[in-house]
């Protein structure tokens, strides 16, 4: 016989449920995700990019493969950049509020300054001339992540050659004040006296239940006995608690093997150097562990294609896998698209632009954009990763510019100046 009380209550019940998990999932991408670049505080990542002839940002809102609510791009309103001696740096929630705020440095004076954000609107600007935002521009920009998990961004930066001396390659963290506007601390990590020892980025890589960073490191001097050998520091705040040995490609496969978030940037004189996006890490599977990502540079058959560490402990270990699309195919870089019938033809996603997750489900996505221009425009790829498998790849939209992507700050080594800035690509 049909029971309404039961059926009404057990209806109930399951919405109950069901809202339980989903805020519990939303909560979860938020843990795993904390350099995803979420600007509107929805667990979702969002795209940058700031217009020709303007200094200001403009924000695509993502849900997914879709550009959420609106297809046209948001002006950022309510701050501005005041001129062009400040360049990005990149995202991070500098105040704590679940929505990520923008981060620029000035090149003359050296001086951070954040743009706190709600959605589209800036809420809050660094105050000009803050002292306590100026440091010295021998310290350069290496990440930015939540190293104590309290859901506050830290600034990590490194000491690239000393004026003094070519032995100092001190690592620090500096910490904003709780309205996220100025540089609250600057704490030394500890001091290496070579530079063999790269920082190729940060990541939850040993399951903190709170998000905590880590930050990942590779000695890359082929003579070094250590040539190859992947670590990663275990932070607690400015202090690292352990060292974990990942493991070690070697010298050859520097020449083999390269991170993923590897570019080489332009400095002012028009060398190159060899920095890492900041965001070049993410949790591919959703276990909890960020993994590391790594691109065949062999000049082999094997060229370009891409092999994921997955992280499964704290210990380091992981399972090493290719990644391969839908149907199996091993992907590689840069992505090559062909658009049939009709269309745009064929396009080169040659540039990586980071790890990021647009659809919130606590596992990462890669995307990819085409510096050659197709009408005037600059297509992005999306990939949806499950694992090491790609579950969709789309081109969902095609900026008019190169998207904005946050680098490590480096310099060209020089006898005469290594800290002009003409020197360095910052």
């Amino acid at each position: 016989m049909f029971n309404l009380k039961k059926s009404v209550f057990f209806a109930m019940l399951l919405v109950c449920l069901l809202a339980f998990v989903a805020n519990g999932n939303e909560a979860f991408a938020k843990v795993a995700g904390k350099n995803i670049q979420d600007i509107n505080g929805d667990s979702k990542s969002d795209i940058l990019y700031t217009p020709a002839g303007s200094l200001n940002p403009t924000v695509w809102f993502m849900d997914g493969t879709q550009i959420f609510l609106n297809p046209a791009p948001v002006s950022i309103t309510g701050g501005t950049v005041p001129d062009a001696t400040w360049f990005y740096v990149g995202t991070g929630d500098f105040n704590a509020d679940g929505q990520f705020d923008l981060l620029y440095r000035n090149r003359v004076t050296s001086q951070f300054m954040v743009l706190t954000m709600n959605g589209s609107a800036v809420t809050a600007v660094s105050p000009a001339g803050a002292a306590a935002n100026v440091i010295d521009s021998s310290w350069q920009v290496r990440g930015i992540a939540d190293f104590d998990g309290d859901g506050q961004s830290e600034l990590l930066l490194q000491i690239s050659t000393g004026r003094d001396n070519l032995t100092n390659y001190t690592v620090a963290i500096a910490k904003f004040a709780s309205n996220g506007l100025t540089i609250a601390s600057l704490t030394n990590v500890v001091t290496l006296d070579n530079d063999d020892w790269k920082i190729l980025g940060t990541g939850n890589f040993t399951g903190s239940s709170t998000g905590k960073s880590d930050i990942l490191l590779m000695n890359t001097n082929p003579a070094s006995a250590y040539a190859g050998n992947v670590v990663i520091w275990v932070m607690s705040g400015t202090s690292i608690t352990s060292v974990v040995n990942v493991a070690s490609i070697g010298a050859t496969g520097l020449t083999n093997w390269q991170f993923i978030g590897q570019v080489t940037a332009t400095t002012d004189n028009g060398i190159g150097v060899t920095s890492y996006v900041l965001n070049s890490t993410g949790d591919f599977d959703g276990n909890g562990f960020d993994d590391i990502a790594w691109v065949d540079t062999s000049a082999t058959a094997t060229n370009g294609q891409i092999y994921i560490w997955k992280m499964k402990a704290p210990t380091g270990s992981f399972s090493g896998s290719y990644l391969t699309d839908q149907w199996g195919v091993k992907k590689v870089l840069p992505s090559v698209v062909t658009f049939t019938p009709g269309g745009i033809g064929t396009l080169t996603f040659d540039t990586f632009v980071g790890i990021y997750d647009f659809d919130g489900d606590g596992r990462a996505d890669i995307l990819l954009q085409s510096s050659k221009t197709a009408g005037g425009t600059y297509p992005i790829e999306q990939w949806f990763i499950r694992g090491t498998n790609i579950t969709s790849d789309t081109v969902p939209t095609a900026p008019p510019v190169m998207l904005m992507r946050g680098v490590q700050e480096r310099c060209s080594k020089s006898a005469v100046n290594p800290h002009d800035w003409q020197n360095c690509n910052y």
